[in-house]
């Protein structure tokens, strides 16, 4: 009768592999997934100074201080 499950340690090290790669691809999976939930109106707080444009490899941010206009809904995350 044949064993169904290899018991060598080169088994166990690729099962126990293939279990990590799928725990961090599911992970990821819902980590990085877009929000799903509706936009949300925000109000920006008046700044009377410019706020600077910040660029790095092509992408430019500036950060803003906001509110929520819509104090009945959830925070996004």
């Amino acid at each position: 009768m044949g064993h169904l499950i290899d018991r060598s340690p080169e088994a166990s090290l690729i099962r126990t592999t293939l279990i990590a790669v799928l725990i961090a691809v599911s992970f990821a999976g819902r980590v990085l997934s877009p929000a799903l939930a509706t936009p949300q109106m925000m109000g920006l707080v008046a700044n009377k100074n410019a706020v600077p444009l910040q660029c790095q490899h092509g992408d430019c941010f500036a950060e803003f201080a906001a509110f929520c206009l819509q104090p009945e809904r959830a925070s996004p995350v």
